[in-house]
């Protein structure tokens, strides 16, 4: 069996393969990409009960997604059950912030801070059920796009921009911002275990837009 692990953010991408008697290198390389972390974060009571609401909400859609897309491929049904906060981190996924490409969430390293006017990027590490899912964080609320151009489930890339748009379109850094969120699928950590795509059908093109995307 072998392991490939892809982490990646505009520009930087890293690919691990290893077996499973590597998986402790594989370990020390990704912490000399990643600010490695442990113990609960440091923040102001308030902002540490909020950002854990809100990566607990994040957990239960990638769930929610994960589970109705394998469910609508297999006829073994099943209830998937991946995503997880602890330490105030996730666990079995990551979140990314389109935004400020160094605020990240993951299982080891540092605590993800939710940012009014602030756009995420999360998906379930697992490559196969690794589906985009993208939140746009404003006024204290989670505005989240499902599964993005998974063909016949979820939601269309198209959708987050013109979301996005309509509220932010006076912000000095829009244009810029809306290239980050193009890119979207760059942003993420993808781990394969011998199953090495990801388990929907992706659009070519995104017609609500114009431009070839990814899934």
């Amino acid at each position: 069996m072998n392991i490939k692990s892809v982490i990646g953010c505009f520009g930087l991408v890293l690919l691990l393969w290893t077996s499973p008697e590597a998986q402790v290198a594989t370990t020390d390389l990704r912490s000399q990409v990643k600010d490695i972390s442990s113990g609960q974060c440091s923040r102001v009571p308030d902002a540490e009960s909020k950002d854990k609401i809100m990566l607990t909400t994040l957990a239960e859609v990638l769930n929610e997604t994960a589970t109705a897309l394998h469910n609508k491929r297999y006829t073994r049904k099943e209830v998937i059950d991946i995503a997880k906060v602890s330490d105030d981190r996730p666990v079995g996924f990551f979140v990314y912030d389109l935004s400020e490409p160094t605020n990240v969430g993951l299982p080891l390293g540092n605590c993800v801070r939710f940012v009014d006017g602030h756009v995420y990027h999360f998906a379930l590490l697992h490559l196969p059920y690794s589906f985009s899912h993208i939140a746009v964080f404003s006024d204290d609320e989670l505005k989240i796009f499902k599964a993005i151009n998974c063909r016949d489930f979820g939601d269309r890339i198209g959708d987050v921009l013109s979301y996005f748009e309509s509220k932010f379109s006076n912000r000095t850094d829009f244009e810029a911002a809306i290239e980050r969120i193009r890119r979207y699928r760059e942003c993420g950590q993808y781990t394969a275990f011998d199953q090495t795509s990801l388990m929907c059908e992706d659009l070519a093109q995104d017609s609500r837009n114009g431009a070839a995307t990814d899934s």
